[in-house]
């Protein structure tokens, strides 16, 4: 395969362009940090300001200072089983936060919406690549997730993109996920904030990318640029 067929070139750069063409946003990782206010610390996934100005935005109701409790409820709780604590962020996600608060008439309990299904454009969508976090036990180590899908400043689904002559990654990504069972919660061991699918979703997920792999190299050979 020739030089500049790389990973970036054939299956990054597409992926990003494919995202922005369905309207996303784009946003290189290296601008998603801690200096710049976009979150709390590299250990930190959920990109704070963003996540409070947006369900600001879908609840008006919201002052900043209850905002700021629903930015801790999402990012606070806390199992011991991975899997049931991504079932408990999609319930949030899908279903709303619950927050219980004063004002002038009392205490009052209100479910506090994070993605406005009513009304998409009221959301935020964000895809970002090579978006640098912290190992969950081991300081200052780092992975950069290839490609990372943001909505409203939550980290919703990651990307990690293998170039077309990679022919062993495929069958090596399924070993590691029925191994581990939680992709990535023991292995690479990212923050907790990242919410991964189940082993049948990767399973599925590494089907289609098999797939549009073998799409990709016919195409390529018809145009002769693959060697």
């Amino acid at each position: 395969m020739k030089s500049y067929l790389t990973e970036n070139y054939l299956v990054e750069k597409p992926a990003i362009n494919w995202f922005k063409e369905i309207g996303y946003s784009y946003i290189h990782g290296s601008e998603l940090i801690p200096d710049n206010g976009e979150r709390e610390s590299y250990r930190h996934c959920v990109l704070k300001n963003r996540f409070i100005q947006a369900i600001k935005r879908i609840n008006p109701w919201l002052t900043e200072e209850l905002a700021g409790e629903v930015y801790k409820k999402v990012i606070d709780f806390d199992h011991p089983d991975f899997i049931i604590k991504g079932k408990i962020f999609y319930e949030l996600l899908t279903n709303g936060v619950k927050l219980t608060f004063k004002d002038g008439k009392g205490e009052r309990t209100r479910i506090v919406r994070i993605v406005d299904f009513k009304n998409i454009e009221n959301n935020e969508f964000l895809i970002a690549n090579q978006f640098k976090v912290e190992y969950q036990y081991e300081k200052e180590q780092y992975r950069r997730p290839d490609l990372v899908v943001f909505i409203n400043g939550l980290p919703v689904a990651v990307f990690e993109l293998k170039s077309l002559n990679a022919d062993d990654d495929f069958e090596k990504l399924y070993e590691i996920k029925a191994e581990t069972l939680t992709p990535y919660a023991t292995e690479v061991r990212y923050p907790d904030e990242f919410y991964f699918p189940s082993l049948e979703e990767a399973k599925e997920a590494i089907e289609i990318a098999e797939k549009v792999k073998a799409f990709v190299i016919e195409k390529l050979k018809k145009e002769g640029l693959y060697l």
